[in-house]
């Protein structure tokens, strides 16, 4: 038993002693471990911080410098692995809280760090995850003020025939990004489309039965007011719209009336955004028989002898603008550099060509001045200065090269062969004492055609003899900077389409520093532009113009420091009344309109237009009174009186066929009326017995507006059916030659407000051709009186005020004012058209921002007043319209 219980006790011990090995073996293991694990946590942690505090450091940098609009991108840098673990790296979001996390990938670490309200504040959105075993880290910060698009749609006319064209204008459209655009129908159905390189276009619009459906349909004028949608589209996927009235009628029934759009662009904004509101007025409707009385217009032209010039002096003062010209320019110059030494004494430089100069010649030049030659065109400067002439080169100190002796005779070169035969050369020549170092030759030649120029130094060491001096040569061909200003007078308005004169001015500050030629085409001959005292410059004329022909004015700079030139083109005053009269004719009056054409001078004429025998001095044939125009002439007198007697006589000559038309005279004068009536014959032959005196001293102005005034009264107060006769005068030319009073206190126009003055003046040819358009105009009318209040509330501030202001935008022929104030706080529109009439836009731009968010009204209260075509007083309210202003959507950062 002794013996078993040893062997048991050993085994046990054996055992237990096994156990505890193992134990402590195992204990080891693990104690080994954790004391491992505790430290690599240790350094984990830290390794962590450190990668999320780069991280931050990076995301703060870019806080600070972000752009509104703009991306800015940064390199993370991490190590693959932190103690063999490896990890990722992203945003996280607890709380409301922004962190950076970074976690191992088995889990077991984990780190957040807050980036505060600082990243909160400036970053909308922080996401993104990158691993540590990614080759590259990067933090990529974007950041865009959302620019939202604009739909803008424009359609002119804004009223048509059925199955006449449009033009669908969509160009005040915007994107930041590429856009399409769409314009559908009053249905829904595609109209026209296009995208942003493509933003006009023109359709035809046909009637269709579903406008009485979803347009506002009339049914006694057949016609329809709908409306056309575009939708632009953008690559960003925003879509914006618009919407404009087009009136579609089968006839032209509609009276003229006046359509208002208002509206913002765009209709969505962030805070501080500028966006703009515009107040859209358009003149729609029809002008023809149905809706307004026929006219019946006697054309009154005054042709007295200062609406013709018969030569150039004539035309300094009896002429009409009709353009102008501007250039800039850059003279072309021949250069020659040399060294004068010390035993050089003088210096004597030859520039000359021996080729022809026909602009200088009077074989191809007119009106050259006897003391003009081609010399003239050559300018020398000498070490920068210019040189006159007047230097003098005898035969026995002349110099001779390559066989030619250069003599000089008061600065002109004179060249001979070696047998002393005259070779025909132009140039300049100059002498002056020499000066050691280096010299510069500068050459200018005003001509307009190329030439091959010599530039010849002679250096010599006896100031009177360079038949031994040393030569300097420099030969070159010549190329003048030209302008060639080219013009036309256009055909249709003149006797055989030839004009009577072209003239040209150009004013003194830029006609000394040039040399100008204007081209005969009739003769192919030259017309050289002289100097002119009074205007002051340089001036040419030519007679006899044919119409349709390109006529060109040849400009050549003579001074090295030329750098501009300006001018201007007239014609005759008559020619010019012709080619307003005659577009008025033809463009301002209606097919079925009366048209009749007297003309005055010492006598008045009225032509007969009409074979008919009932009515031969009005016909609704532009093209017989258009004839007659072109062949009127010029001569003698201003003779009010007559001209006003027979302008009546036109009209009443058969009252039955014009009745019911307006009756309307448009008198045009260039002068102070000098005939006075001395007998009670007014229809007596002028001037051998007639009942009119004319004479200097016949009388003045003042004498002959007693007799025109209360002539022009009776004729306003005379009646051709129902309808007042109307007068409408032009004062033409300088006011100077015109009595602005008498013409003023002649003209009158019949309204419901009385008699209203109705005188144009005008000088140049656009002036006059506008204002018979004016005169025109004035029986195409849509509103009269229009005034428009509107205002925009205290939250809304004029962007940028006053670098910034409210803008008017015209587009027609409107006379409209625009004034603004503010008034606690508000600004206060105001707008004023005397006349606005069929076709003509006016819009009001106003750019404005909004601070708050939300739907913020831009104004109310506003409205338009004004007077129809039938006199009545008429409001239209304007209506409160809204802007978006959304929340501003803020900075992004993604790391990956």
């Amino acid at each position: 038993m002794s013996n078993e219980r040893g062997v048991s006790m050993m085994v046990e011990y054996l055992i237990l002693a096994g156990i505890l090995t193992v134990f402590v073996a195992v204990a080891t293991l693990v104690l080994e471990d954790t004391l491992k694990r505790s430290q690599v946590s240790k350094v984990v942690e830290n390794q962590f911080s450190d990668v999320a505090s780069q991280i931050s450091a990076q995301i703060v940098d870019m806080a600070a410098l972000y752009p509104k609009n703009g991306s800015l991108k940064a390199r993370v840098y991490m190590p693959s692995a932190i103690g063999d673990v490896k990890y990722t790296v992203g945003f996280d979001e607890i709380n409301g809280s922004r962190y950076i996390f970074i976690s191992s990938d088995r889990g077991e670490f984990k780190k957040y760090l807050s980036l505060g309200s600082f990243a909160s504040l400036r970053f909308e959105d922080m996401s993104g995850i990158t691993h540590s075993l990614q080759e590259r880290h990067e933090l990529m910060f974007s950041s865009a003020a959302i620019i939202y698009p604009k739909a803008v749609l424009k359609i002119r006319p804004s009223a048509i025939i059925e199955g006449s064209s449009v033009t669908i204008d969509v160009s005040e459209s915007y994107s930041p990004a590429y856009w399409t655009w769409i314009v559908k129908s009053w249905n829904g159905s595609e109209l026209v489309s296009g995208n942003m390189s493509d933003t006009i276009k023109e359709i035809k619009i046909y009637w269709s039965s579903d406008m009485q459906t979803y347009c506002e349909y009339n049914s006694t004028t057949q016609s329809a007011v709908c409306n056309l949608t575009l939708q632009i589209f953008d690559s960003r996927g925003y879509v914006s719209s618009d919407t404009e009235e087009l009136l579609i009628a089968k006839k032209k029934d509609v009276e003229p009336e006046l359509y208002v759009k208002k509206y913002v662009t765009p209709d969505v904004v962030q805070p501080g955004q500028p966006f703009e509101l515009h107040i859209r007025i358009v003149g729609r409707g029809f002008v023809v028989e149905e809706t307004r009385s026929d006219l019946s217009v006697v054309t009154v032209i005054g042709k007295s002898g200062s609406m013709h010039a018969k030569n150039l002096t004539e035309a300094h003062t009896e002429r009409t603008k009709f353009g102008e010209f501007s250039y800039s320019l850059n003279p072309s110059v021949l250069t020659a550099n040399f060294s004068v030494e010390q035993r050089h004494k003088n210096v004597y430089v030859v520039a000359y060509t021996i080729e022809g100069m026909q602009f200088w010649n009077p074989s191809a030049t007119e009106n050259l001045p006897s003391d003009v030659t081609p010399n003239g065109a050559f300018t020398l400067y000498v070490n920068g200065s210019e040189v006159t002439r007047g230097t003098n080169v005898g035969q026995k100190e002349a110099p001779s090269y390559d066989g030619i002796r250069f003599e000089c005779n008061n600065g002109t070169p004179e060249l001979f062969d070696k047998n002393n035969n005259r070779i025909p050369a132009y140039g300049i020549c100059y002498e002056t004492e020499a000066s050691t170092g280096n010299w510069s030759i500068s050459l200018v030649v005003s001509n307009p055609e190329s030439l091959n120029v010599n530039i010849l130094v002679f250096l010599s060491n006896n100031p009177n003899n360079y038949k031994t001096a040393d030569i300097v040569v420099n030969q070159k061909e010549y190329t003048p900077n030209l302008i060639e200003h080219k013009f036309r007078f256009e055909p249709g308005y003149t006797k055989n389409n030839y004009y009577e004169f072209a003239y040209v001015y150009i004013p003194g500050q830029y006609a000394g520093k040039i040399n100008a030629w204007l081209k005969n085409v009739s003769s192919g001959r030259f017309s050289f532009c002289q100097n002119n005292t009074n205007p002051s410059g340089k001036v040419c004329f030519i007679q006899r113009v044919p119409a349709g022909q390109d006529i060109p004015i040849y400009i050549v700079p003579s001074k090295i420091d030329a750098s501009r030139v300006e001018g201007s083109l007239w014609m005759e005053k008559l020619d010019a009344a012709k080619i307003a009269a005659i577009r008025f004719v033809r463009e301002s009056l209606n097919e079925s309109d009366y048209k009749g054409l007297v003309d005055f001078s010492t006598c008045a004429y009225a032509y007969e237009v009409n074979s008919s025998p009932y009515l031969k001095k009005l016909t609704t044939d532009s093209g017989n009174v258009v004839d007659k125009i072109k062949n009127i002439t010029a001569g003698d007198w201003t003779n009010y009186l007559e001209a006003l007697d027979y302008a009546r006589d036109v009209l009443k000559e058969n009252e039955t066929i014009i009745g019911g038309t307006k009756p309307l005279i448009i008198l045009l004068s260039d002068g102070k009326p000098t005939c006075r009536q001395v007998s009670n014959n007014p229809n007596s032959n002028c001037p051998s017995g007639c009942g009119y005196n004319c004479s200097n001293s016949a009388c003045n102005p003042d004498d002959c507006g007693s007799q025109v005034i209360p002539k022009a009264n009776e004729l306003k107060d005379t009646t051709i059916g129902n309808e007042y006769i109307d007068i409408c005068t032009i004062g033409f030319g300088e006011r100077s030659y015109y009595n602005e009073t008498i013409l003023r206190a002649v003209s009158g126009r019949h309204t419901l407000g009385g008699v209203v003055e109705c005188y144009y003046s005008a000088e140049t040819l656009q002036e006059l051709i506008e204002a018979f358009q004016r005169i025109g105009r004035l029986y195409k009318v849509a509103a009269t009186n229009v005034s428009l209040n509107d205002t925009i509330p205290a939250n809304l501030n004029l962007y940028l005020y006053p670098e910034v202001m409210p803008e008017l935008k015209e587009r027609g022929n409107s006379s409209c004012s625009l004034d603004w104030s503010f008034q606690s706080g508000r600004t206060l529109l105001n707008l004023s058209c005397s006349e606005i009439y069929i076709d003509d836009e006016i819009e009001i731009v106003v750019k404005l921002v909004a601070q708050e968010t939300g739907l913020v009204p831009i104004n109310s209260g506003g409205n338009i007043t004004f007077v129809d075509v039938n006199g009545n007083r008429k409001s239209i309210d304007l209506n409160v319209i809204y802007v978006n202003v959304t929340k501003a959507k803020g900075a992004e950062v993604r790391i990956s």
